[in-house]
């Protein structure tokens, strides 16, 4: 059974490890590898995620399964959303990872439904998000929870800018 939690300021080196780990089983291979470890030591270091855990406009969701962390979310409350991103109180569901050895054990799907709750408990109108155009296994995890494409947001990652599709969903 999954158990999702608020990640507590005690954590963050312990999520940068997570996210570090869950980065590079989603895209090594697929991207760049300079661009991806340059990627993970800017936005993954633990210093970074201490100051977002002390931030009330970051929410960090741990997915525990059997006591291990599995994955995790990242809900930020980003001011403006992107054009084309409907309601008038949106959140964004900024990361989303699960650890490859829970890939279809349940535990994405019970991550996005603690982030819709707590968009829902904070009164938020939709929840929105950026992937990349190439990742479609992600892709249809989104569509199936019933999130659209409202747009395109520009992601550099190192010398690359990809055009990530933005998508989103009322909660």
């Amino acid at each position: 059974m999954t158990r999702i939690r608020e990640a507590t300021p005690a954590e963050a080196a312990a999520l940068a490890e997570l996210a570090a780990v869950t980065f590079r089983e989603a895209y090594c291979g697929h991207l760049d590898a300079a661009n991806l470890e340059a990627y993970i030591a800017e936005v993954y270091a633990a210093d970074r995620i201490a100051g977002e855990l002390a931030d009330p406009a970051y929410t960090y969701l741990v997915a525990e399964v059997e006591g291990e962390r599995a994955g995790f979310a990242l809900l930020y409350d980003e001011v403006p959303a992107p054009a084309g991103v409907p309601g008038e109180r949106p959140l964004r569901l900024h990361r989303i990872y699960t650890r490859r050895a829970w890939w279809g054990a349940g535990v994405g799907p019970a991550l996005m439904d603690a982030c819709l709750e707590r968009a829902r408990r904070g009164g938020f109108s939709s929840l929105w998000l950026t992937v990349w155009e190439r990742n479609d296994r992600a892709i249809a995890f989104y569509r199936r929870n019933g999130f659209e494409v409202v747009g395109t947001h520009p992601f550099p990652l190192g010398w690359e800018v990809q055009i990530d599709p933005v998508l989103a969903r009322a909660v």
